[in-house]
């Protein structure tokens, strides 16, 4: 340590002579001098980045009122500096364009003339080095000697900022499409666990043939080949469904850095690690699993590859966690062989512009629960570092609003993420922690958002951004989708996600840590500000959140080089040499300004540092291909026209007594469409009975009234917890395919006719016939129907019950009596195929003399099954809602009303 500062003491003389001015006044080759002041006044430290940054002047910049110069460490990170006055005096003596042999035989010089000893060069750069040590905190001071490089953000990213501006580069759209169904599926999934079917059709798909110059329409075709496995993603496991999203993005993207795939690279990629991904992370949870779980499961998968083909599948599985850590956030793993190249942290930010672009676009945006999901997730993402699956499991009570500030106005609000054990497992215990909001209009959306949950009655360990209905995650798919989706259109960036939020509050917050632990160094404090900022960023070690996510370092550089330089005596005469005003101008302003010459003479020097100085400097924009942003065209997209199931839910909250603007709130409904839903419902079931004054029919509060009481009925009413029984499944599935079915109107007619109460009455053949072809449609088994007829047998000729060993035999040949009777069974008899399951009944008041029953079960030949398993008032709830769903179409397009 002696020895350290011993040499830190030397370089301190040696910057001083530099600034006398013997650096300009020595016989030194310009190169020299300008190495020189890189390495005494930018604290460059190693002779490679030297070189870089000599060659790198050619191309300086101006950004933030600084002239800025950027160039790549040997380890492939890019650096970058805001230079000092004193550097950019020495520029004007040095030719525009520097070789690589011009730059080292200039540092030669430099160290030659600075004679710290042998080697010369090597000499020198130790003693900055050990000077760096005595200003710099450890974090720059690693950075700069290289022991554990920052990356510094790419010049793309600051002519965006420069600008306000958005890059022109190529947004994949459709590809955003494809993900939100993908991720719907991973994330509502009840197990990962499943058969890889899926990964058999995949590899199909690869394994087709092309020509050896595959053209657009063929890889298109795969394309949309697997679009088409999209619709099959309800009976996939949740890793299946991440492989089929992964193998679109290959078809749609190319590989890790965007190039496209040659025609056999698909087929080598799924050839190789489908189903071999799929054997070892089918029993794992990806959302939890650490960098170490993924880099033992590529290992073991490497070792299974014979050597020859262990090149593509390492490739293969770079570009599977690639992909991963694009969509779902998950953890760098490291996947490399001699022949591939290790992935450097990826560098970008989003600025404050940005930010207040989205929030604007999403102000100004339709109504709806997805757009307002997206307003309070940017809220919270905007003002702390939270991964995407953290921010989607957040619960209702881990939004905390601190006890002093219940009664008043709220200042900050903290975010518990997962504090108890029985809490969504986390990547590592350090993700369970407690953030900080201190952004007004954030607390004010975020706490609004609470508030509407909680009046859609959610409960502390619901879902913040819960579904109402089911209590999943509220479309999961779309809501991760549209984030990236905004990024992308407000930054321009093919690259920028959701994660880059996250290295966006690091950069920010380590850029005042790096300050705070400056002035604390060589001082006892409790916590170091990089460990605080390690901690709410959820990160395990500071090196993580250094290394990875810290961007904005050169600020600090520059401002501990400043005060380091400032504590260095200089006269007027020579500060007015670096500062390019007269010595007599500098002692006139410490006068007029009551300051010491001292900091006068630096305040100048650090003015001709600005690069308002240097107009004729190009921007950091200066090649860049830039574009006002556009505002996504889905954020003020109308209303999409409610499915059928979706009003059987709307329907069944009425039938509960839920108010209007309750079920507007859980159903993202505005509450002109739910008057309307409640008119046209009123209208089919209700006013047909009714006798009250005409006048009252049309406010919707009297229409919900009614309406309630009528679906609230035990015995009659439909029943919504009914029409979720299995038997209506292919009925559920057949709707959602037939929905432009025009023979849809006349189903309704039927069932209109023949809907008495809780039964079907068959009275009128036609309605009968119509109903009847439905039930085959929908694939319903004929041996779960049955004709009833109430034949007015005597209680005498009742049936017995069967005794055992008694075989069952067919109905009376006298069923029913009349021919009727005879004509629905024929009619039954045409449509299925089978002869019908004929049953008489004692009449009674109520029943009708022919009715249908459908069972859940196999109806046994002339006995009536048990009332649970044949009630039809789940096929009512089902008819209502398609009766409203077709009357809002038909509204909506003008046409009459069925």
């Amino acid at each position: 340590m002696p020895q350290t500062f011993h040499m830190a003491t030397r370089f301190e003389q040696l910057q001083r002579r530099l600034l006398y001015g013997e650096l300009i006044s020595a016989p030194l080759p310009p190169l020299a001098r300008l190495a020189g002041a890189l390495i005494a006044f930018e604290c460059i430290t190693t002779a490679h980045d030297v070189v870089e940054a000599l060659q790198a002047l050619a191309d300086r910049y101006a950004f933030d009122d600084k002239v800025s110069v950027d160039w790549l460490a040997h380890c492939g990170r890019q650096d970058s500096r805001q230079l000092h006055g004193f550097v950019l005096h020495l520029i004007a003596d040095t030719p525009t364009l520097i070789t690589e042999a011009e730059a080292r035989a200039g540092l030669e010089a430099f160290g030659q003339w600075a004679a710290f000893g042998t080697p010369a060069v090597e000499s020198v750069l130790v003693a900055a080095q050990c000077w760096a040590f005595t200003v710099l905190p450890p974090a720059l001071y690693a950075h700069v000697t290289r022991d554990a490089a920052l990356t510094a953000l790419p010049r793309s990213a600051k002519a965006r900022k420069h600008t306000g501006l958005a890059l022109s580069l190529p947004v994949a759209g459709g590809q955003e499409a494809d993900m939100a169904n993908v991720l719907n599926r991973f994330h509502l999934a009840e197990t990962a666990r499943g058969t890889p079917w899926l990964v058999s059709e995949l590899e199909q798909i690869a394994t087709r043939q092309e020509s050896r110059n595959a053209t657009h329409a063929q890889r298109r075709a795969k394309l949309m080949a697997c679009r088409a496995l999209s619709v099959e993603l309800p009976h996939a496991d949740a890793l299946s469904a991440l492989m089929l999203g992964w193998v679109i993005n290959l078809l749609q993207t190319g590989g890790v850095r965007g190039k496209p795939l040659r025609p056999n690279t698909l087929r080598n990629y799924t050839h190789r690690t489908l189903r071999a991904l799929h054997t070892h992370l089918a029993h794992r949870d990806l959302l939890t699993m650490s960098r170490n779980d993924f880099e033992a499961v590529y290992n073991e998968i490497a070792r299974e590859t014979t050597p020859k083909q262990m090149l593509i599948a390492l490739s293969a599985l770079r570009s599977w966690h690639s992909f991963l850590q694009k969509w779902l956030q998950l953890p760098y793993a490291r996947i490399h062989s001699d022949d591939i190249e290790p992935a450097l942290p990826a560098a970008n930010i989003i600025w404050p512009h940005e930010k207040l672009r989205i929030s604007q676009w999403l102000r100004s945006a339709s109504e709806s629960r997805l757009n307002t999901m997206l307003s309070v997730a940017c809220a919270i993402a905007f003002s702390c570092r939270i991964r995407i699956s953290e921010l989607l499991h957040l619960q209702m009570r881990a939004i905390c609003t601190p006890e002093s500030s219940k009664s008043g106005a709220v200042s900050e609000i903290e975010i518990h993420i997962s504090p108890r054990l029985r809490d969504p497992q986390q990547k590592s215990e350090s993700a369970r922690r407690v953030v900080t909001v201190d952004d007004a209009a954030a607390i004010e959306t975020i706490v609004r958002w609470k508030a509407q949950r909680s009046f859609e009655r959610a409960l502390p360990n619901d879902l913040l951004f819960g579904d109402p209905i089911t209590g999943n995650v509220c479309q999961p798919g779309a809501l991760t989708v549209g984030l990236n989706q905004l990024l992308k259109a407000a930054t321009g960036d093919p690259d920028v996600s959701f994660h880059t939020l996250g290295h966006t509050w690091v950069s920010d917050a380590m850029a005042e840590a790096l300050l705070d632990s400056a002035e604390a160094k060589g001082r006892s404090i409790d916590l170091n500000p990089l460990d605080s900022v390690s901690v709410a960023a959820g990160h395990r070690t500071a090196t993580t959140t250094l290394r990875v996510y810290t961007h904005c370092y050169e600020p600090a550089i520059h401002t501990l080089l400043d005060r380091a330089f400032s504590r260095i005596s200089i006269s007027s005469v020579e500060g007015a040499r670096w500062a390019g005003v007269s010595a007599s101008a500098l002692r006139k302003r410490a006068s007029l300004h009551h300051t010491p010459l001292k900091d006068e003479i630096w305040s100048a020097i650090r003015l001709r540092s600005s690069a308002t100085t240097h107009a004729a400097l190009p921007s950091a924009a200066a090649h860049a291909d830039l574009c006002e942003p556009l505002t996504p065209g889905w954020l003020s997209a109308a209303h999409s026209q409610r499915s059928i199931a979706d009003l059987l839910h709307i329907l069944r909250d009425l039938a509960q007594g839920m108010g209007l603007n309750e079920i507007a709130s859980r159903h993202d409904t505005p509450i002109s469409c739910l008057h309307d839903i409640v008119r046209h419902a009123y209208e089919i079931v209700v006013a047909p009975t009714h006798r009250g004054p005409m006048s009252k029919t049309l406010r919707p509060e009297y229409c919900a009234d009614a309406l309630c009481k009528y679906l609230a009925q035990q015995l009659t009413g439909p029943c919504f917890r009914a029409a979720l029984q299995t038997k209506y499944d292919g009925l559920t599935a057949w709707l959602a395919r037939n929905q432009q079915d025009e023979t849809l109107h006349r189903l309704i007619d039927a069932w209109l006719t023949t809907q008495a109460g809780r039964f079907l009455d068959l009275k009128h053949f036609p309605s009968a016939n119509e109903l009847l072809d439905l039930l085959h449609r929908v694939g319903t088994p004929a041996d779960h129907l049955a004709l009833v007829c109430a034949a007015g047998r005597p209680r005498s000729h009742a049936r017995a019950p069967l005794q055992e060993g008694e075989q069952p035999t067919a109905a009376p040949r006298d069923w029913g009596r009349d021919k009727y009777s005879e004509q629905l069974s024929l009619a039954f008899k045409r449509v299925f195929s089978a002869a019908p399951n004929r049953i008489v009944v004692q009449p009674r008041r109520g029943r009708p003399a022919h009715y249908l029953v459908w069972s859940s079960t196999p109806v046994s030949i002339g006995l009536e099954p048990p009332s649970a398993r044949c009630s039809l008032r789940g096929f009512h709830a089902w008819m209502l809602a398609l009766s409203v769903w077709l009357a809002l179409r038909t509204a909506n397009n003008g046409r009459a009303a069925p």
